[in-house]
Protein backbone atom coordinates (compact mmCIF):
# COMPACT_ATOMS: atom_id res chain seq x y z
CA UNK A 1 0.00 0.00 0.00
CA UNK A 2 1.44 3.36 -0.99
CA UNK A 3 -1.21 5.75 0.20
CA UNK A 4 -2.44 6.79 3.65
CA UNK A 5 -5.73 5.92 5.23
CA UNK A 6 -7.83 8.25 7.38
CA UNK A 7 -9.37 5.17 9.03
CA UNK A 8 -7.75 5.02 12.46
CA UNK A 9 -9.13 1.52 13.04
CA UNK A 10 -7.02 0.30 10.10
CA UNK A 11 -3.71 1.64 11.45
CA UNK A 12 -2.89 -1.43 13.60
CA UNK A 13 -3.16 -3.58 10.46
CA UNK A 14 -0.73 -1.49 8.38
CA UNK A 15 2.94 -2.43 8.16
CA UNK A 16 5.01 -0.35 10.60
CA UNK A 17 7.47 0.48 7.82
CA UNK A 18 4.66 2.13 5.86
CA UNK A 19 3.41 4.00 8.93
CA UNK A 20 6.87 5.45 9.51
CA UNK A 21 7.32 6.45 5.85
CA UNK A 22 6.99 10.27 5.70
CA UNK A 23 6.11 10.09 2.01
CA UNK A 24 2.93 8.21 2.96
CA UNK A 25 2.34 9.74 6.40
CA UNK A 26 4.03 13.18 6.52
CA UNK A 27 5.03 14.57 9.89
CA UNK A 28 3.15 17.55 11.33
CA UNK A 29 6.18 19.70 10.52
CA UNK A 30 6.05 18.57 6.90
CA UNK A 31 2.28 19.18 6.76
CA UNK A 32 2.88 22.84 7.60
CA UNK A 33 4.72 23.26 4.27
CA UNK A 34 2.50 21.15 2.03
CA UNK A 35 0.50 22.86 -0.69
CA UNK A 36 -2.88 21.39 -1.43
CA UNK A 37 -4.38 21.59 -4.91
CA UNK A 38 -7.94 22.67 -5.37
CA UNK A 39 -10.14 20.75 -7.78
CA UNK A 40 -11.13 23.23 -10.44
CA UNK A 41 -14.03 21.09 -11.59
CA UNK A 42 -14.99 21.83 -15.18
CA UNK A 43 -12.15 24.38 -15.38
CA UNK A 44 -9.48 21.65 -15.02
CA UNK A 45 -9.42 21.17 -18.78
CA UNK A 46 -8.97 24.93 -19.32
CA UNK A 47 -6.12 25.02 -16.81
CA UNK A 48 -4.50 22.01 -18.52
CA UNK A 49 -4.83 23.62 -21.95
CA UNK A 50 -3.28 26.90 -20.79
CA UNK A 51 -0.46 25.12 -18.95
CA UNK A 52 0.29 23.05 -22.06
CA UNK A 53 0.54 26.25 -24.12
CA UNK A 54 2.92 27.78 -21.58
CA UNK A 55 5.16 24.70 -21.55
CA UNK A 56 5.30 24.50 -25.34
CA UNK A 57 6.61 28.04 -25.88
Amino acid sequence: MNYPTPNEAALPHIDKKALSNPVIYPTLEMMENIEFLTDLGKDNSLYDEIWTRIKSH
